[in-house]
């Protein structure tokens, strides 16, 4: 169904330092497979669900509707750990959605058996709290890209991004997000039209094609 070595080498890319392999083992071992359409949700706004998700291939998306239109929270690959956390720490319906952008393999991890790892391994504890402070730090990375309010600027770094935080905000071994996410996502998560999208990619366009000056 999926590579087992590709998803620990994409697992471990997380939480700030190395999973042994017995705790690896351990959560993924906890984990039931699934496989899930392209465009089918994984977590859908408007239920209860108190799971954890393992992204074993495929790439994702995190969304929500502001009562007008479906708005991009973020894409994510491979190796990717996600909740809805209203559901799983209060147990109301989720708000934001967890959606397949291509067919994905996920590994789900029930509630109580996540929970109970959590309780037998202090390794295990410490590492999903780095998860959880990078996926914050992720979110915090794009408020403050928006609110730069530097379009070109914001849509030139994205060309350079993929999927995974590093140093630099993002990991490079990622395969390339634009070569796979649509142009409507694509505006979504930068905050403009689709137009505007289409203008900004002609401009940079034509500024490649213009002989540099000698």
């Amino acid at each position: 169904m999926f590579d087992l070595n590709f998803l620990k080498s994409s697992i471990r890319s997380e939480g700030g330092f190395d999973l042994s392999e017995d705790i690896l083992d351990a959560f993924l071992s906890r984990g039931e497979p699934m496989q899930v359409p392209a465009k089918a949700y994984i977590i859908e706004p408007g239920t209860i669900d108190k799971s954890v998700w393992i992204t074993a291939t495929g790439v994702t998306k995190a969304v929500y509707f502001d009562g007008k239109k479906e708005c991009v929270l973020g894409f994510s690959g491979p190796g990717t750990i996600t909740m809805s956390p209203i559901s799983f720490v209060i147990g109301k319906a989720a708000f934001c959605g967890f959606q397949a952008i291509t067919n994905c393999n996920m590994v789900k991890v029930s509630k109580s058996e996540f929970d109970a790892l959590m309780n037998e391994s202090h390794e295990f504890a410490r590492w999903m709290f780095g998860i959880a402070v990078g996926q914050l730090c992720a979110l915090e990375l794009k408020a403050q890209m928006l609110s730069e309010s530097d379009v070109i600027s914001n849509y030139q770094n994205m060309l350079k991004r993929q999927m995974k935080l590093d140093e630099n905000g993002f990991d490079p071994n990622r395969p390339n997000l634009l070569s796979i996410v649509s142009s409507k996502d694509i505006a979504s998560y930068l905050g403009i039209t689709q137009s505007y999208l289409s203008n900004l990619r002609k401009m940079l366009h034509e500024q490649q094609r213009q002989p540099r000056e000698t």
